[in-house]
């Protein structure tokens, strides 16, 4: 067959493909910064490599945009992580305006979840603000599910996971 005679041949024949940015975890792999990525580490020396190689992720992998606040960063690829599975993707306004970045429900087992994403909660505003939001939405929906990612905090408060991007990218 002719390259021409593709599109009369072949109409109404087509897929949909379509193509992400590598994961954090393929990052690590196809940069050889680990053969194959640990499972959620926690020696100090590990979790160092891991938070330098997510930096490096956010500025070269599959971001182009490189002077771009790392917050924006950091949200899309939680985005992304999510929207690589079977994952029905929206955001949450609660009934006083604040918002909750992902408001997630897995397609296959109807599961939901709420995610927060802030790249920092030192600031006490920041905190108060992203907890908020959270703790609203919790209430609104009924959905206990829920986790605040950011860059480097991990614990719990008020029944709300925090974990650190790398973690929560690999787990």
């Amino acid at each position: 067959m002719l390259s021409e005679d593709v599109a009369t041949e072949m109409r109404g024949r087509s897929a949909e493909v379509e193509m992400f940015p590598l994961s954090f975890s393929e990052f690590l792999t196809f940069n050889g910064i680990f053969p194959a990525p640990p499972s959620l580490p926690d020696a100090p020396r590990t979790r160092g490599r891991l938070k330098k190689a997510l930096s490096d992720y956010m500025d070269v992998g599959g971001f182009p945009d490189n002077d771009a606040e790392r917050g924006f960063l950091l949200e899309n690829a939680v985005f992304m992580a999510l929207r690589r599975g079977f994952n029905k993707i929206e955001y949450y306004n609660t009934k006083k305006g604040e918002e909750v970045d992902f408001f997630v429900t897995d397609k296959v087992t109807d599961k939901a979840w709420l995610v927060q994403v802030s790249y920092e909660m030192a600031d006490e505003k920041t905190r108060g603000r992203e907890f908020a939001a959270l703790l609203a939405a919790r209430r609104e929906t009924g959905i206990d599910d829920c986790t605040i990612v950011t860059w480097d905090e991990e614990g719990e408060e008020d029944g709300v996971r925090i974990v650190p991007a790398w973690k929560w990218l690999l787990s």
